[in-house]
């Protein structure tokens, strides 16, 4: 997955990037030998077995020194980022994968709801509509509700099966919430605005 992560990133692949850090090592090594041969004119002698801390931290050695520090400096930034970039790829793979299941199961949710109360509210809507015919006047008490009802199951409908194969698919669940509370009431105001 990180090297995913890294071409993504960079579009630098995995040859690239061994032949980089090869370049790299060699050409720092070259400009650490070059600052070298022009601080020291003179050969230097280490004497490690009588006096290896002095020589390890000599003059001399302060050119190498600062080359492996940047060297490490540089290698434990690109690991920083390496680590973020991983870590922000998880929980964007984390939440995708939440969104998916949770449609998933919406469309679960709806089709078990719109085939029990869609089919008994069918029935209520047909008898309001043979009171109709029959020039009978029917109760608000029962027919908001109903259409209500209808207007509910088509908006969950809308939501579970139709958003998530849209270019404006919610990316986490607070999305979802939102996009079905405005699709509600969207249905609620065109219902209140119809006669």
């Amino acid at each position: 997955m990180s090297t995913l992560i890294w071409n993504q990133k960079t579009g630098i692949g995995a040859g690239k990037a061994i032949l980089s850090v090869i370049l790299g090592g060699l050409l720092i090594h070259f400009f650490i030998m070059l600052v070298d041969n022009l601080l020291v004119s003179h050969p230097i002698y280490l004497d490690l077995e009588q006096n290896f801390w002095g020589s390890v931290f000599s003059v001399s050695m302060l050119p190498m020194m600062g080359a492996y520090v940047i060297f490490l400096l540089v290698i434990y930034s690109v690991w920083v980022r390496w680590k973020k970039a991983i870590i922000i790829g998880q929980i964007a793979a984390s939440r995708k994968r939440e969104v998916e299941l949770v449609f998933a199961s919406m469309q679960r949710l709806t089709g078990i709801l719109a085939e029990n109360i869609s089919t008994h509210n069918a029935v209520i809507i047909k008898w309001i509509e043979s009171r109709k015919i029959l020039g009978k006047s029917v109760s608000k008490k029962v027919k908001v509700p109903t259409f209500k009802i209808s207007e509910a199951l088509g908006a969950l409908t809308e939501i579970s099966f139709i958003s998530p194969y849209t270019d404006k698919c919610p990316q986490n669940v607070k999305e979802i919430e939102r996009l079905l509370n405005a699709k509600f009431e969207e249905k609620q105001d065109l219902s209140q605005k119809a006669p």
